[in-house]
């Protein structure tokens, strides 16, 4: 560790605004969670590290020097791992279109109209809602801290929005 401080000195340092020791920290604890990343396996240990330091760096506001840093950095990294397993398990919107008519041109340009168009008639929170959780695939947790939504709200407004858009497509090519 630079100048003789160890991680936790270098957390409270960073917590403070000091980018050295922040960078400090990234270069000397970025090894370890790439190895924890790749012993947990399924996931992109890459991606995932700096979705970890991402998530410390604009979370500093609630860590508690008088706790060990590692061991927080830690429980951020397996919440982001435990996240990116959730979001492979995403269910798709689906919708009766006979295979074969979405290799005609017109079809699929005619499916991405409809798409865009039952999209646009959900409310500008349902919009923000199914975007970030289906396009940017984030954990329902991080939609709500996006959207400044309690958990439940957005989990009952993202299910209703899959619904909507849903019957909504169902509508349009039935």
């Amino acid at each position: 560790m630079s100048n003789g401080l160890d991680v936790n000195q270098l957390a409270r340092h960073a917590k403070n605004g000091d980018t050295v020791a922040f960078e400090e920290l990234v270069r000397s604890l970025t090894p370890s969670l790439l190895r924890f990343f790749k012993r947990k396996g399924g996931c992109d240990a890459e991606e995932l590290t700096q979705q970890t330091w991402f998530h410390v760096a604009n979370g500093f506001a609630t860590y508690d020097p008088d706790r060990d840093f590692k061991a927080w950095l830690f429980s951020i990294a397996y919440y982001r791992w435990v996240d990116s397993r959730r979001g492979k398990s995403l269910k798709p919107i689906v919708v009766d279109i006979p295979e074969s008519s979405m290799d005609d041109p017109v079809t699929r340009d005619e499916f991405v109209a409809a798409m865009h168009e039952c999209i646009q008639s959900l409310s500008e929170v349902d919009r923000s809602i199914i975007f970030l959780r289906y396009w940017e695939g984030l954990e329902l947790q991080t939609v709500a801290e996006r959207v400044d939504l309690p958990y439940a709200s957005v989990k009952g407004k993202a299910h209703r929005a899959r619904e909507n858009l849903a019957k909504c497509l169902r509508e349009k090519f039935s």
